[in-house]
């Protein structure tokens, strides 16, 4: 049966594309995203656009580990009127980051939700802490992430209507996305899995199950074997694969990997999530009754528990962009590598409300999860003495059945793109970047296996999901602009340095500007040197006074969060003793 119903297109959408548009806009104006200055890792794609730029050839950096042409091609177009610079590949991203936002409230508009949901959907992506910093970056997340909503609305629009046109955009659209992340074989993989499902094996299904991930897959192949033979792969590149590859050679280590990083998966996907979760809670009424549910939620607990008895700690749970310290890693010595108090941290009690609604948002997606049409029709019922009554493990399991409703196969599309990407990152490790995909496939599952529309929400309920947001949107601008604000204060600092003649060969300004100017694929660290190809550290750039240095000038900034004064300090060598010590 086809599918045909465009919501997007109804009266009224308008209005909120433009809402959603003005939110993101002011958000951006009061980040000031403008400056000549990297920021993360960003310095190794911005070499490759200005390398590409200089002489019209893709040669990635060799701190790079994804295949990235289809981002650089993008950065490069925004650097063709006025040449290089930060802030144009910064606008570049900026540009993707709202088609994204954009993007997805028409897709959440697509597989049927009201536009009250669709809004809220798109504005917990749009202030979701890590897409909106990322979004003021030339990171590859956020502009990945905007390619898979785009890719999977044209999948969700051939299980819809199967169109031919459609599965082609959306196969095309899946090729350009993993040639930004290998990542993207989630998508064409998950068209797979959810054909073989819905049809089985039938000949006439198997070439077009099969099609869009032979085809993406050839492609991704190819393209490494070209960077390879042509000298172009970077130092980096197969660290990951590898890295992978050694675990699963010990399988006995991989519960272990799931149980560590999968915890952390939950928390982050709880965390992100739970404005859009508190607004499920009436699908269903009797949320935590069944028996299914009690376990697994029990479970849920006792990991918890065993994870802060043998790890203790409070979110972030997992490195990279947030930080206790508020948004974006701090890239110095001082801070990154040896951990000085020299940045005021947010409360510990702050950190704990986040924990605390992390884990909640977990227990609620899991309860959610066994609700939905995808596990319902299975559900186990147990017996008095405790044994399986009957479960889809050891009987015909009825999804099959259920597939014939066009919002099923949707539901079981994101379903299989959430499972798939999620795979390698919970056996091999994440930075919590890699997560802001997770809420589109998150929210697609449940919006299709759990429509919200069907059963408005309370009152105190979308009140208390507007707070959540409101909360998460006032620590992404505060926490972004805090970001740019010390790292602007960081690089005229080094600017000042510079124009005193003194050559980035003798400055470790941290983890970017060492990366920029002095990136060495060979680089072997030692002495009182940090480990980012640090020549000579006759000056360094930090967040307070370290040993063996003096300072020589002091820089102030003004943050948000905690609203207080930062500080950058210059400061010169002045005897041989270890910074380290």
């Amino acid at each position: 049966m086809k599918h045909t119903q465009s919501n997007f297109l109804k009266s009224g959408c308008a209005i909120d594309l433009v809402l959603l548009a003005a939110l993101w806009c002011i958000a951006v104006i009061i980040v000031n995203p403008i400056g000549e200055f990297p920021l993360n890792d960003d310095w190794s794609y911005a070499l490759t656009v200005k390398y590409l730029g200089e002489h019209l050839d893709f040669r990635p950096c060799g701190w790079t580990c994804m295949p990235f042409i289809t981002q650089a091609l993008w950065g490069a177009l925004f650097c063709l009127p006025r040449g290089f610079s930060f802030t144009a590949l910064r606008f570049s991203t900026l540009t993707l980051s709202l088609a994204g936002v954009l993007g997805f409230y028409i897709l959440m508009r697509q597989v049927g939700s009201s536009r009250r949901f669709a809004l809220m959907c798109a504005l917990v992506l749009a202030f979701n802490p890590i897409y909106f910093a990322l979004s003021n970056s030339f990171m590859t997340d956020v502009p990945f992430t905007t390619l898979a909503i785009f890719s999977i609305f044209f999948f969700v629009r051939y299980f819809q209507t199967e169109s031919t046109p459609s599965l082609v955009i959306a196969v095309v659209l899946a090729i350009i996305t993993t040639l930004c992340r290998q990542l993207g074989l989630a998508l064409p993989l998950a068209f797979t899995a959810t054909v073989f499902l819905k049809y089985g094996f039938q000949k006439s299904r198997v070439a077009l199950a099969l099609a869009p991930s032979l085809l993406t897959g050839i492609i991704w192949v190819g393209f490494n074997h070209w960077m390879k033979v042509t000298g172009r792969t970077p130092a980096i590149y197969n660290k990951e694969t590898n890295k992978l590859l050694l675990i699963l050679s010990k399988p006995w280590t991989v519960p272990l990997h799931l149980a560590h990083h999968g915890w952390n998966a939950l928390m982050y996907t709880g965390c992100f999530l739970l404005p859009l979760l508190i607004l499920f809670l009436p699908a269903k009424r009797q949320l935590f009754s069944r028996k299914t549910i009690k376990v697994a939620i029990g479970f849920f607990v006792l990991w918890s528990g065993a994870r802060f008895i043998f790890k203790p700690g409070l979110m972030p749970v997992h490195g990279n962009i947030l930080d206790p310290h508020g948004i974006g890693p701090l890239l110095l010595q001082d801070a990154q590598l040896l951990s000085l108090p020299h940045v005021i941290p947010l409360p510990v009690a702050f950190w704990f409300i986040v924990t605390l609604l992390s884990l909640a948002g977990a227990a609620i997606l899991i309860s959610l999860t066994l609700l939905s049409d995808f596990f319902s029709p299975a559900q186990a019922e147990i017996a008095d003495c405790g044994q399986l009554k009957r479960s889809w493990l050891f009987s015909k399991w009825p999804i099959k059945d259920r597939l014939q409703s066009v919002n099923t196969t949707v539901g079981v599309f994101f379903l299989f793109c959430a499972l798939i990407y999620l795979a390698p990152l919970v056996i091999n490790g994440f930075f919590d970047r890699y997560f802001i995909t997770v809420i589109v496939f998150v929210a697609g599952f449940l919006a299709t296996m759990l429509p919200v529309a069907e059963w408005p929400a309370r009152r105190w309920q979308w009140i208390a999901a507007i707070v959540l947001l409101t909360c998460s949107a006032l620590y992404a601008v505060a926490g972004t602009r805090d970001y740019l604000a010390w790292n602007r204060v960081r690089w005229i600092a080094l600017a000042d340095l510079q124009q005193n003649h003194i050559p980035p060969e003798k400055i470790d300004g941290g983890l970017e500007f060492n990366g920029w100017y002095l990136y060495d694929p060979k680089y072997q660290p030692g002495g009182d040197k940090s480990d980012w190809w640090v020549i000579d550290n006759q000056y360094l750039v930090s967040f307070g006074d370290m040993p063996g240095f003096a300072e020589i000038k002091e820089y102030d900034y003004a943050r948000w969060l905690p609203p207080s004064r930062g500080k950058i300090v210059v400061l010169k060598k002045t005897s041989n003793q270890s910074a380290s010590k």
